[in-house]
């Protein structure tokens, strides 16, 4: 387990270095604003090896977990000590894969959540 990281949603430091840290850390940020509406949130796991700009945002392909709000307090202490075999309970692992909507970076996100979290 690395050190933790200074960037809500990503748990580790070592998750901000390298070649694509730039795209993790814009696609964190999009996909948590484009579920704050809904009172959810992103916590990152990893990444796909599929990355594009869009509307000039780094956009990267990328699992994690989505969670209500309400369910943060519980879910964020877990999932920093990396006890992912835990987190299963909680049933809210996705994908989220980014599409190019007119020029505005939108993620489609498979997961088991209604259809109405992600519009």
């Amino acid at each position: 387990m690395g050190a933790a990281a200074a960037h809500f949603g990503i748990r580790y430091a070592n998750d901000l270095t390298g070649e694509y840290s730039k795209y993790v850390v814009d696609s964190i940020d999009l996909l948590n604003a484009q579920l704050a509406p809904h009172d959810m949130s992103f916590f990152f796991d990893t990444i796909d090896v599929h990355q594009q700009i869009i509307g000039g945002k780094h956009c990267c392909d990328m699992f994690g977990w989505v969670v209500p709000n309400g369910l943060v307090p519980d879910f964020e202490p877990t999932w920093l000590a990396g006890e992912d075999e835990k987190l299963e309970s909680y049933n809210c692992y996705v994908c989220a894969s980014w599409e190019d909507r007119d020029g505005m970076a939108y993620a489609a996100v498979d997961g088991n959540f209604p259809e109405e979290a992600y519009a």
